[in-house]
């Protein structure tokens, strides 16, 4: 009699026998498979990582797997998904291969998310058509793997670079503020007392510190060669950096806290050359992004 046991639907016993398929296809040697947990399957059911040379080295793509009986012979599989779930594959940072499985034959075929797909704000599903050309095998899902993996890492040192960018071009232009709200105290301050020149020294000493601390944490990671003009910023920072070591003499403690001791002499006559790099590095945001 139904209902006295749970069933198992047929639906239910293609997914299981998709994802055992789908394991078998990969070497253990070559790639280290880990199940999305189903209670946070929300589209992607494996995170996969390469290994090379019995290394694992950070190459690492999610997959979705689709399941089915028996596929026929046709150029391409259709599957169908939730819009919802194309959207959120597409703001994954890693990439996503799409894996339909044949259980009977017990093989499977694989094509990467393109990202580029647009849909209609209205639109429920979509049907996307992975390729029999490309049946699931370890070399060819490495052959695929590199170029892609390639461009995806390109796109995203891209990324990372421009974010640098942003941070750096609105801390330059505070620094500019700086200098010239210095040079115009300094100035007022001409003849006066040598204690309030040293302030006003000290206090651009400090910002400009804070500023070099900032780059130095923000570009991390960002590859400034290949391009003349991304390595003329590059040199730009480095002369900051070197007229800054030759202000700083060190830090004295006071009391709870840590005061600068700077050259003030060096720090004084480097205002000029700070200014032109600082109008260069202005410079550089026109030349890079308005040709």
């Amino acid at each position: 009699m139904s209902g006295l046991f749970p069933r198992v639907s047929e639906p239910q016993i293609i997914a299981r026998d998709a994802e055992k398929v789908f394991e078998s296809l990969l070497s253990s040697g070559l790639w280290n498979d880990v199940k999305v947990p189903q209670e946070r399957d929300f589209g992607l059911d494996y995170r996969v990582e390469s290994i090379a040379d019995g290394n694992l080295k950070g190459c690492e793509f999610y997959v979705q797997v689709k399941g089915f009986s028996h596929i026929p012979k046709a150029p391409a599989v259709p599957i169908s998904v939730s819009t919802s779930t194309v959207r959120y594959w597409r703001n994954k940072i890693l990439p996503i291969l799409l894996v339909a499985i044949d259980c009977q034959r017990r093989l499977g075929y694989f094509a990467w998310f393109d990202r580029s797909t647009e849909l209609p704000q209205e639109q429920k599903t979509c049907t996307i058509r992975i390729p029999t050309d490309f049946e699931l095998t370890d070399s060819r899902l490495q052959r695929s793997l590199e170029p892609y993996y390639s461009d995806f890492g390109a796109a995203f040192l891209e990324a990372r670079r421009n974010t640098f960018y942003r941070k750096l071009f609105s801390d330059s232009v505070l620094m500019m503020h700086m200098l010239l709200q210095t040079n115009n105290n300094l100035l007022f301050a001409k003849g006066g007392p040598a204690d309030e020149r040293r302030r006003y020294l000290t206090h651009y000493f400090s910002v400009l510190s804070v500023f070099l601390h900032d780059v130095q944490l923000y570009r991390l990671g960002v590859d400034f060669t290949g391009n003349p003009i991304d390595e003329s910023l590059a040199a730009q920072l480095q002369q900051i950096q070197v007229l800054h070591q030759r202000m700083h003499h060190g830090a004295a403690p006071q009391g709870s806290q840590t005061t600068f001791i700077v050259d003030e002499d060096s720090l004084y006559g480097s205002l000029p050359s700070m200014c032109a790099i600082f109008s260069e590095i202005t410079l550089f945001f026109r030349k890079r992004f308005l040709g």
